[in-house]
């Protein structure tokens, strides 16, 4: 067992990347997610007592498919039309 953790040690000093990676920049970042992106508007409406209300709403999204599929947050499209 003792010979086993000293193998393993050993393997672990010897294999272990001399640096570690580097982060990435915000710019870096940004330039690769950025076509992903999109502008989300939504129309909706309210009706209550005083009548119906129309309204927008703005927010964000990230496509996840080829096709255009859109992910963003559920108070962006709730209850719009």
């Amino acid at each position: 067992m003792r010979t086993l953790a000293t193998v393993l040690t050993l393997a672990t000093v010897l294999l272990w990347p001399s640096a570690p990676p580097s982060a990435q920049t915000v710019g870096a970042v940004f330039a690769q997610v950025n076509p992903a992106v999109v502008v989300v508007r939504a129309k909706g409406r309210e009706v209550s007592a005083g009548g119906q209300v129309r309204f927008t709403e703005i927010g964000s999204g990230v496509l996840v498919s080829p096709d255009g599929h859109v992910m963003t947050a559920a108070h962006v499209v709730h209850a719009m039309d």
